[in-house]
């Protein structure tokens, strides 16, 4: 007799920032989606915006609804009229795909969504938890809000899925959670794709010298992934090795900021700036250091992939990435907003190839063993299969 599949509902925010760019949550959503066992669950997908998630998911036999009645901001009163159209249209979503099991992740997305799947009557809800606004910057009211709103939707929620040990610790520490409520499973990389061992042409491409030192950042260009540190990081460096080139790609609100800094700065010649790209292990392959400024993270993912492609890290000292990151093994840590900091550590790793070469190493060894993206979709399932084996349980004896 053939197992009936658990009928899976993945829901979250935004399938991309605009254009075609996709957040670091559409990304670890989608690694999941791929690696789903496909004769034990059956997924859909409920997602704002079509997109490249929405496009990798079509391909892979996921039915997607849109909701395009969701708004990404959480605090603006001129959005309930569309938060409350929203959380309808994601009910009557549950009700359509008659899901086992909920799955949130993104915040917005996660508390409309929990919402809905009470009032359904959904049997299992879970949300993935990347990094807690409530600790983010902004003023002390929007964070109180940000931490009453997590309490109240973790009342409707059986398990949170954290991707760091911050996470976990602040759920339980905060009262949103219990501690047997709560899991830490963190994201994953593909390792197959993200080899160290690929190669790209991409140097002759910006016209790079072989021997050139190359710094690069890949990341949104927005307030979280604070890119303004690195222009700055990258002007202080020229001056002492003034054959260092440096490059960001991405996209987002502070690309014209960056572009006008980088001219004004008059390291234009030495900076190149690529816009949105998709081609991220080929990028990563001509880079001497990886560096990610950011002023906060869940447990970023860019970390994992530059680390599984054998490249040296500079992360901001920030809960997360200092997970991964740990000063003077896998990385160097420098202070968030810092670019006289951020540049030493550069220059340090630029001029100490030995020890670039060593914190590569370790970095590729611990992604290697603890992450490797086969093991997190298989903690996953774990959790599904124990949760709807649980109601099955309860079910048969009512």
């Amino acid at each position: 007799m053939q197992m009936k599949k658990i009928r899976l509902l993945q829901c979250i925010t935004l399938s991309t920032f605009g254009g075609k760019q996709i957040g670091g949550a559409s990304i670890a959503l989608l690694r999941l989606l791929k690696g789903l066992n496909l004769g034990r669950f059956e997924t859909s997908l409920a997602v704002g915006n079509e997109g490249l998630l929405t496009e990798e998911a079509i391909k892979l036999g996921v039915k997607v609804y849109l909701i395009p009645e969701l708004k990404q901001t959480v605090t603006q009163g001129t959005y309930i009229l569309s938060d409350v159209l929203a959380t309808i249209k994601i009910y009557r979503t549950i009700i359509n795909t008659k899901c086992d099991i909920i799955h949130t992740h993104s915040s917005k997305m996660g508390f409309l969504a929990r919402l809905a799947a009470k009032l359904a009557g959904v049997p299992v809800v879970i949300h993935t938890v990347q990094g807690f606004p409530f600790y983010r910057e902004g003023h002390w009211m929007v964070k109180k809000l940000y931490l009453l709103l997590e309490r109240l939707a973790g009342k409707w929620t059986d398990m949170l899925i954290c991707v760091s040990r911050k996470d976990y610790d602040n759920a339980v520490a905060n009262l949103i959670t219990s501690a047997n409520r709560a899991v830490v499973i963190h994201n994953g990389v593909e390792l197959t794709k993200f080899n160290p061992d690929r190669t790209s042409d991409l140097r002759n491409e910006f016209g790079f010298a072989p021997n050139t030192p190359v710094i690069g950042m890949i990341a949104r260009l927005d307030p979280q992934k604070n890119p303004q540190t690195f222009v700055r990081a990258g002007a202080i460096v020229l001056k002492s090795i003034e054959e260092a080139k440096f490059i960001c790609v991405g996209d987002g609100v502070f690309y014209p900021e960056i572009k006008q800094m980088v001219d004004e700065l008059n390291i234009s010649k030495s900076f190149i700036l690529t816009g949105w790209r998709q081609d991220v292990p080929e990028l990563l392959s001509t880079l001497d250091i990886f560096v990610i400024p950011s002023i906060w993270e869940g447990f970023p993912l860019s970390i994992l992939e530059a680390m599984a492609m054998g490249k040296p890290v500079i992360s901001s000292d920030i809960p997360g990435s200092r997970e991964l990151v740990m000063h003077n093994q896998t990385g160097l840590l420098a202070p968030p907003k810092n670019p006289e900091l951020l540049a030493n550590a550069i220059i340090e790793l630029i001029q100490d190839k030995d020890k670039a070469k060593r914190l590569a190493n370790n970095g590729q060894q611990l992604v290697k063993n603890a992450f490797d993206m086969n093991k997190i979709v298989k903690q996953h399932e774990a959790v599904y299969k124990r949760l709807y084996q649980g109601i099955c349980a309860k079910k048969g004896k009512e």
